[in-house]
Protein backbone atom coordinates (compact mmCIF):
# COMPACT_ATOMS: atom_id res chain seq x y z
CA UNK A 1 0.00 0.00 0.00
CA UNK A 2 3.17 2.29 0.73
CA UNK A 3 3.86 1.54 -3.17
CA UNK A 4 0.81 2.48 -4.25
CA UNK A 5 0.81 5.70 -2.32
CA UNK A 6 4.36 6.78 -3.47
CA UNK A 7 5.16 5.17 -6.15
CA UNK A 8 7.97 7.53 -7.35
CA UNK A 9 9.76 6.95 -3.91
CA UNK A 10 9.69 3.04 -4.97
CA UNK A 11 13.32 2.64 -3.97
CA UNK A 12 13.57 4.19 -1.07
CA UNK A 13 10.66 2.66 0.68
CA UNK A 14 12.20 -0.98 1.81
CA UNK A 15 15.21 0.81 3.46
CA UNK A 16 12.63 2.91 5.16
CA UNK A 17 10.92 0.45 6.48
CA UNK A 18 13.81 -1.92 7.80
CA UNK A 19 15.22 1.85 9.55
CA UNK A 20 11.71 2.24 11.10
CA UNK A 21 11.44 -1.37 13.15
CA UNK A 22 15.17 -0.90 13.70
CA UNK A 23 14.89 2.46 15.64
CA UNK A 24 17.11 4.65 13.27
CA UNK A 25 13.91 6.30 11.84
CA UNK A 26 11.44 7.95 14.23
CA UNK A 27 8.78 8.86 12.39
CA UNK A 28 5.97 8.21 11.54
CA UNK A 29 5.09 8.07 15.16
CA UNK A 30 1.76 6.30 14.34
CA UNK A 31 0.51 3.63 11.88
CA UNK A 32 -3.14 3.08 11.54
CA UNK A 33 -4.59 -0.11 9.64
CA UNK A 34 -8.11 -0.67 8.35
CA UNK A 35 -8.96 -4.23 7.72
CA UNK A 36 -11.61 -5.51 5.82
CA UNK A 37 -14.25 -8.81 7.20
CA UNK A 38 -11.45 -11.09 5.82
CA UNK A 39 -8.62 -9.22 8.16
CA UNK A 40 -7.06 -8.36 5.08
CA UNK A 41 -5.24 -4.75 5.32
CA UNK A 42 -7.05 -1.97 3.05
CA UNK A 43 -6.24 0.69 4.31
CA UNK A 44 -3.83 2.81 6.36
CA UNK A 45 -2.69 6.30 7.86
CA UNK A 46 0.64 7.45 9.00
CA UNK A 47 0.70 9.67 12.10
CA UNK A 48 2.98 12.53 13.19
CA UNK A 49 3.61 15.61 15.32
CA UNK A 50 4.59 18.34 13.71
CA UNK A 51 6.12 21.82 16.25
CA UNK A 52 5.20 23.85 13.45
CA UNK A 53 2.63 23.92 10.14
CA UNK A 54 1.79 26.30 7.67
CA UNK A 55 -1.74 27.92 8.23
CA UNK A 56 -1.76 26.47 11.74
CA UNK A 57 -1.94 28.27 15.55
CA UNK A 58 -0.18 26.06 17.92
CA UNK A 59 3.37 24.59 17.72
CA UNK A 60 2.47 20.71 18.34
CA UNK A 61 0.18 20.00 15.38
CA UNK A 62 -0.91 16.33 15.06
CA UNK A 63 -0.25 15.26 11.16
CA UNK A 64 -1.51 13.41 8.56
CA UNK A 65 1.64 12.02 6.64
CA UNK A 66 0.07 9.51 4.43
CA UNK A 67 -3.79 8.48 3.27
CA UNK A 68 -4.53 5.60 1.53
CA UNK A 69 -7.83 3.19 0.63
CA UNK A 70 -7.13 0.45 -1.82
CA UNK A 71 -9.30 1.30 -5.03
CA UNK A 72 -11.34 -1.11 -4.64
CA UNK A 73 -12.90 -0.38 -0.98
CA UNK A 74 -12.70 3.22 -1.46
CA UNK A 75 -16.43 5.28 -1.17
CA UNK A 76 -17.26 2.91 1.87
CA UNK A 77 -16.04 4.78 4.87
CA UNK A 78 -12.83 3.47 4.95
CA UNK A 79 -10.75 6.68 4.39
CA UNK A 80 -13.34 8.43 6.62
CA UNK A 81 -13.16 6.04 9.57
CA UNK A 82 -9.40 5.97 9.31
CA UNK A 83 -9.11 9.78 9.53
CA UNK A 84 -11.87 9.84 12.56
CA UNK A 85 -9.27 7.21 14.44
CA UNK A 86 -6.26 9.64 13.79
CA UNK A 87 -8.12 12.38 14.95
CA UNK A 88 -8.03 10.77 18.15
CA UNK A 89 -4.96 9.57 18.20
CA UNK A 90 -4.13 13.70 17.66
CA UNK A 91 -6.30 14.72 21.07
CA UNK A 92 -4.84 11.81 22.98
CA UNK A 93 -1.62 13.42 22.24
CA UNK A 94 -3.03 16.38 23.69
CA UNK A 95 -3.32 18.01 20.15
CA UNK A 96 -5.84 20.57 19.05
CA UNK A 97 -5.16 21.11 15.57
CA UNK A 98 -4.66 18.40 12.66
CA UNK A 99 -2.77 19.43 9.61
CA UNK A 100 -2.64 17.29 6.01
CA UNK A 101 -1.96 18.22 2.93
CA UNK A 102 -2.11 17.76 -1.11
CA UNK A 103 -0.11 18.30 -4.26
CA UNK A 104 -1.98 21.37 -5.53
CA UNK A 105 -3.14 19.29 -8.99
CA UNK A 106 -4.52 16.31 -6.90
CA UNK A 107 -8.09 17.51 -6.87
CA UNK A 108 -9.61 13.67 -5.59
CA UNK A 109 -8.10 14.29 -2.40
CA UNK A 110 -8.42 18.04 -2.15
CA UNK A 111 -12.01 16.74 -2.49
CA UNK A 112 -11.84 14.31 0.05
CA UNK A 113 -9.99 16.15 2.83
CA UNK A 114 -12.68 19.27 2.64
CA UNK A 115 -15.26 16.43 2.49
CA UNK A 116 -14.11 15.51 6.37
CA UNK A 117 -13.77 18.79 7.51
CA UNK A 118 -10.31 20.02 6.79
CA UNK A 119 -10.12 24.10 5.45
CA UNK A 120 -7.65 24.76 3.13
CA UNK A 121 -4.82 27.12 4.44
CA UNK A 122 -2.50 27.53 2.00
CA UNK A 123 -1.13 26.62 -1.04
CA UNK A 124 2.81 26.69 -2.22
CA UNK A 125 5.33 25.75 -5.07
CA UNK A 126 8.50 24.82 -4.63
CA UNK A 127 10.79 24.70 -7.05
CA UNK A 128 14.10 23.22 -7.84
CA UNK A 129 17.80 23.68 -9.84
CA UNK A 130 20.63 21.35 -10.16
CA UNK A 131 24.07 23.46 -9.33
CA UNK A 132 27.17 23.14 -11.01
CA UNK A 133 29.66 21.85 -8.21
CA UNK A 134 31.63 24.94 -10.22
CA UNK A 135 29.82 27.91 -8.80
CA UNK A 136 29.74 26.58 -5.14
CA UNK A 137 31.48 29.44 -4.40
CA UNK A 138 29.09 31.95 -6.14
CA UNK A 139 26.48 30.50 -3.87
CA UNK A 140 28.03 30.94 -1.17
CA UNK A 141 28.76 34.41 -1.46
CA UNK A 142 25.24 35.10 -2.85
CA UNK A 143 23.33 33.06 0.10
CA UNK A 144 25.65 34.92 2.74
CA UNK A 145 24.82 38.17 1.29
CA UNK A 146 20.98 37.61 0.99
CA UNK A 147 21.20 36.35 4.65
CA UNK A 148 22.98 39.56 5.86
CA UNK A 149 20.27 41.34 4.42
CA UNK A 150 17.51 39.92 6.58
CA UNK A 151 19.48 41.19 9.92
CA UNK A 152 20.74 43.97 11.29
CA UNK A 153 24.92 44.36 11.01
CA UNK A 154 27.32 46.72 12.33
CA UNK A 155 31.11 47.32 12.33
CA UNK A 156 33.27 48.36 15.65
CA UNK A 157 34.99 46.58 18.98
CA UNK A 158 32.25 43.87 20.44
CA UNK A 159 32.95 41.72 23.31
CA UNK A 160 30.81 38.34 22.09
CA UNK A 161 29.27 35.42 24.06
CA UNK A 162 32.14 33.72 23.87
CA UNK A 163 34.66 35.96 25.02
CA UNK A 164 36.50 37.16 21.70
CA UNK A 165 36.65 40.22 20.30
CA UNK A 166 35.13 41.11 16.87
CA UNK A 167 34.68 43.66 14.35
CA UNK A 168 31.28 42.87 13.01
CA UNK A 169 28.05 42.37 15.03
CA UNK A 170 24.47 41.01 14.18
CA UNK A 171 21.55 41.78 15.80
CA UNK A 172 19.58 38.49 15.14
CA UNK A 173 16.56 38.98 16.77
CA UNK A 174 14.27 39.66 13.68
CA UNK A 175 16.16 36.92 11.56
CA UNK A 176 12.64 34.40 11.89
CA UNK A 177 10.32 37.48 12.50
CA UNK A 178 9.36 36.59 8.55
CA UNK A 179 9.90 32.73 8.17
CA UNK A 180 9.14 32.37 4.61
CA UNK A 181 12.20 35.11 3.87
CA UNK A 182 14.69 32.70 5.52
CA UNK A 183 12.83 29.16 4.35
CA UNK A 184 15.51 28.81 1.41
CA UNK A 185 18.13 28.83 3.86
CA UNK A 186 16.55 26.20 5.87
CA UNK A 187 15.68 24.03 3.29
CA UNK A 188 19.43 24.11 2.11
CA UNK A 189 20.70 23.05 5.32
CA UNK A 190 18.00 20.25 6.02
CA UNK A 191 19.13 19.17 2.85
CA UNK A 192 22.83 18.74 3.88
CA UNK A 193 21.68 17.52 7.14
CA UNK A 194 19.52 14.54 5.72
CA UNK A 195 22.62 12.10 5.11
CA UNK A 196 22.97 11.87 8.66
CA UNK A 197 19.96 10.07 9.83
CA UNK A 198 19.72 12.01 13.10
CA UNK A 199 16.88 11.46 14.86
CA UNK A 200 16.94 14.84 16.55
CA UNK A 201 17.80 18.48 16.25
CA UNK A 202 18.94 20.57 19.20
CA UNK A 203 19.69 23.98 18.91
CA UNK A 204 20.54 26.44 21.95
CA UNK A 205 18.00 29.43 22.99
CA UNK A 206 17.38 31.43 21.23
CA UNK A 207 17.74 31.26 17.79
CA UNK A 208 19.71 28.28 17.60
CA UNK A 209 16.18 26.87 19.11
CA UNK A 210 14.42 28.69 16.60
CA UNK A 211 16.07 27.58 13.74
CA UNK A 212 16.42 23.76 15.00
CA UNK A 213 12.52 23.09 15.24
CA UNK A 214 12.41 24.24 11.43
CA UNK A 215 14.86 21.71 10.62
CA UNK A 216 13.41 19.10 12.61
CA UNK A 217 9.79 19.78 10.92
CA UNK A 218 11.44 19.21 7.66
CA UNK A 219 13.22 16.58 8.49
CA UNK A 220 10.41 14.90 10.28
CA UNK A 221 12.60 14.29 13.34
CA UNK A 222 12.29 15.37 16.93
CA UNK A 223 13.33 18.70 18.36
CA UNK A 224 14.97 19.65 21.80
CA UNK A 225 16.86 22.83 22.78
CA UNK A 226 19.34 23.77 25.04
CA UNK A 227 19.61 26.93 27.36
CA UNK A 228 22.40 28.92 28.48
CA UNK A 229 23.58 29.19 32.50
CA UNK A 230 25.35 32.40 32.90
CA UNK A 231 28.70 32.47 34.58
CA UNK A 232 29.11 34.55 37.70
CA UNK A 233 32.53 35.50 35.88
CA UNK A 234 32.41 37.41 33.08
CA UNK A 235 36.60 36.99 31.79
CA UNK A 236 38.04 34.48 29.84
CA UNK A 237 36.43 32.32 26.85
CA UNK A 238 33.79 30.17 26.79
CA UNK A 239 32.06 30.70 30.10
CA UNK A 240 28.98 30.33 29.38
CA UNK A 241 27.37 27.05 30.17
CA UNK A 242 24.38 25.21 28.30
CA UNK A 243 22.33 23.05 30.14
CA UNK A 244 19.39 20.33 28.25
CA UNK A 245 16.33 20.11 30.38
CA UNK A 246 15.08 17.22 32.01
CA UNK A 247 12.46 16.59 29.84
CA UNK A 248 14.78 16.13 26.85
CA UNK A 249 17.47 13.53 28.89
CA UNK A 250 16.10 10.58 27.70
CA UNK A 251 14.91 11.49 24.15
CA UNK A 252 18.46 12.39 23.24
CA UNK A 253 20.08 9.31 25.18
CA UNK A 254 22.11 7.12 22.48
CA UNK A 255 20.33 8.86 19.45
CA UNK A 256 21.81 10.78 16.66
CA UNK A 257 21.79 14.35 17.13
CA UNK A 258 22.34 17.18 15.04
CA UNK A 259 23.80 20.75 16.90
CA UNK A 260 22.38 23.81 15.48
CA UNK A 261 22.92 27.43 15.86
CA UNK A 262 21.64 30.44 13.16
CA UNK A 263 24.97 31.92 12.83
CA UNK A 264 28.78 30.59 14.59
CA UNK A 265 31.65 32.70 14.81
CA UNK A 266 33.48 31.15 17.68
CA UNK A 267 30.81 28.51 18.51
CA UNK A 268 29.97 28.75 21.88
CA UNK A 269 26.55 27.84 22.00
CA UNK A 270 26.97 25.45 20.26
CA UNK A 271 29.98 24.26 22.24
CA UNK A 272 28.15 24.30 25.19
CA UNK A 273 25.32 22.41 23.83
CA UNK A 274 27.54 19.45 22.21
CA UNK A 275 29.22 19.62 25.93
CA UNK A 276 25.36 19.20 27.15
CA UNK A 277 24.71 16.47 25.09
CA UNK A 278 27.52 14.08 25.64
CA UNK A 279 26.75 14.59 29.59
CA UNK A 280 23.34 13.01 28.49
CA UNK A 281 24.77 9.93 26.71
CA UNK A 282 23.50 11.94 23.17
CA UNK A 283 25.44 10.83 19.96
CA UNK A 284 26.17 14.29 18.28
CA UNK A 285 26.99 13.63 14.76
CA UNK A 286 26.85 16.73 12.85
CA UNK A 287 27.00 20.83 13.80
CA UNK A 288 25.19 23.21 11.29
CA UNK A 289 24.57 27.02 10.86
CA UNK A 290 22.38 29.51 8.31
CA UNK A 291 25.66 31.16 8.47
CA UNK A 292 29.27 30.34 9.91
CA UNK A 293 31.68 33.18 10.54
CA UNK A 294 34.87 32.21 10.01
CA UNK A 295 37.03 29.31 11.38
CA UNK A 296 37.16 28.75 15.07
CA UNK A 297 33.89 27.34 15.99
CA UNK A 298 33.82 25.19 13.12
CA UNK A 299 37.37 24.05 13.96
CA UNK A 300 36.66 23.12 17.54
CA UNK A 301 33.76 20.67 16.15
CA UNK A 302 36.05 19.53 13.24
CA UNK A 303 38.56 18.48 16.15
CA UNK A 304 35.92 16.74 17.69
CA UNK A 305 35.21 14.21 14.20
CA UNK A 306 32.07 15.87 13.65
CA UNK A 307 31.31 17.95 10.90
CA UNK A 308 29.99 21.25 9.69
CA UNK A 309 27.22 22.03 7.43
CA UNK A 310 25.99 25.84 6.68
CA UNK A 311 23.84 27.63 4.39
CA UNK A 312 26.46 30.13 3.70
CA UNK A 313 29.88 31.40 4.64
CA UNK A 314 31.99 34.18 5.25
CA UNK A 315 35.29 34.61 6.50
CA UNK A 316 35.42 36.47 9.70
CA UNK A 317 38.19 37.87 12.22
CA UNK A 318 38.07 36.79 16.10
CA UNK A 319 40.66 37.86 18.59
CA UNK A 320 41.42 36.63 22.16
CA UNK A 321 41.27 39.89 24.54
CA UNK A 322 45.36 40.25 24.97
CA UNK A 323 45.93 39.99 20.90
CA UNK A 324 42.77 42.35 19.68
CA UNK A 325 43.63 44.81 17.34
CA UNK A 326 41.13 46.95 18.22
CA UNK A 327 42.06 47.26 22.27
CA UNK A 328 45.36 47.98 20.99
CA UNK A 329 44.24 50.68 18.88
CA UNK A 330 41.73 52.17 21.58
CA UNK A 331 38.47 51.74 19.97
CA UNK A 332 35.96 51.38 22.25
CA UNK A 333 34.71 48.41 23.11
CA UNK A 334 30.82 46.92 23.42
CA UNK A 335 29.24 44.34 25.18
CA UNK A 336 25.83 43.88 22.84
CA UNK A 337 25.38 40.46 24.39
Amino acid sequence: MRHALWPDAFDSLEGEVERYFTGALTNPLEVLLAFDERGAAVGFVELSIRPYVDGCDTSRVAYLEGWYVAPNHRRRGVGRALVSAAEAWGRAQGCTEFGSDALLDNEVSTAAHLALGFEETEQIRYFRKVLDHRDAGTESAAGETSLLNLVSARNGHFRLESGYHGGLWLDLDALFARPRLIDPFVARLAAALAPYDVAVVCGALEGGAFLAQLVARSLGVEFCFTRGVRPSIADGLYRTRYELPGAFAARVRSRRVAILDDVMSAGSAMRGTYAALHAQGAMPVVAGALLVLGSTGASYFEQQGVNVEAAARRDYDLWVPSQCPLCAAGVPLEDPA
